[in-house]
């Protein structure tokens, strides 16, 4: 393949916009055209063409897309673009329903045709140092997490646990190598609000290790922190610090690990080179549909406390 790789974008709202800005830094690619019926107004694709649908952009002719658009229109984006061969990066969530994600999933599959899904966390590189360490630590007891972000506007039409929580379920299966066995929850909703603000989910995997995900976007702090404990220690990551602390016996290290992309940055880089046909790590949708369905099973066992002011 000879030239940069021509990209689409559809969506420019929080997420889309980061990834236009790593789109348009990256080498090897080239930002050919984005999708958003709101169009650019704050210029964040300053002379990039936006069209308002998707078919605009179809006909510039697409190495690959990269989905962006509000969760509940990926499967009608992603199906597009399968049945014109276009190869994707869809984001997380992959789907607003594990049936909407399958078949996403069997479209792409049926032509045999690179997809994958956006589960960013698993390029970060704090977490695939703690990926690496982990077999340090011996049998694991316990996985613990914590996803916290400021209320915003995205809180008032997607839940926590599918908004946050399917990060660290993803990521627990990937840095564990182990399936879920159960999972319960509860859950807390804003007065007046249509989805839940935050959840306590309680889990176990296959070989008895407990998880516990603690997600919520009810107060101003940010954080985002993975503790793993086992018979000879601990690895706790602080993925906004760019931290992983190592403790044991006698032993207290705080690692930094090697300077490296940033998450979104190595995940574009992967998927380009999977397209290119240069190898390439990518995330692959199967993945995005079991944390889908986990979700689903979590919201589907939660108790809902309701009324409650914070």
């Amino acid at each position: 393949m000879s030239g940069p790789l021509r990209v689409g974008l559809i969506g420019l709202g929080v997420m889309g916009r980061h990834h236009a800005r790593v789109l348009r830094g990256l080498d090897g690619v080239r930002l050919v055209g984005v999708v958003d019926p709101a169009g650019d107004p704050d210029g964040a694709v300053h002379g990039t063409p936006v069209h308002a649908e998707p078919a605009g952009l179809l006909a510039r002719g697409l190495d690959y897309a990269v989905v962006a658009c509000p969760t509940g229109a990926h499967e009608e984006v992603g199906l597009a673009l399968a049945a014109h061969g276009v190869p994707a990066l869809i984001e997380k969530p992959l789907g607003g329903s594990a049936a909407a994600a399958g078949r996403l999933v069997r479209a792409f599959e049926e032509r045999r045709l690179l997809a994958a899904v956006g589960h960013v966390e698993r390029f970060q590189p704090v977490l695939k140092e703690l990926r690496a360490r982990l077999p340090e630590l011996g049998v694991l007891s316990q996985v613990l997490t914590e996803r916290q972000a400021p209320l915003g506007g995205r809180a008032a039409r997607t839940g926590v646990v599918q908004d946050l929580a399917t990060h660290d379920l993803d990521l627990t299966r990937w840095l564990t190598g182990r399936e879920y066995a159960w999972l319960a929850a509860r859950t807390v909703r804003r007065p007046g609000a249509a989805v839940e603000g935050a959840a306590a989910v309680l889990g176990e995997l296959a070989d008895g290790t407990l998880v516990s995900h603690q997600v919520g976007r009810l107060g101003p702090v940010r954080r985002r922190t993975v503790v793993v404990t086992g018979e000879h220690g601990r690895l706790a990551a602080d993925m906004l610090a760019g931290t992983l602390l190592r403790q044991g016996p006698g032993v207290e290290q705080l690692l930094r690990p090697p300077a490296a992309p940033d998450a979104l940055t190595a995940q574009h880089r992967e998927f380009a080179a999977a397209v290119a046909g240069r190898g390439g790590r990518v995330v692959a949708l199967r993945e995005g549909l079991r944390a889908v369905e986990l979700a689903e099973s979590v919201l589907a066992r939660a108790t809902r406390s309701d009324g409650v002011t914070v």
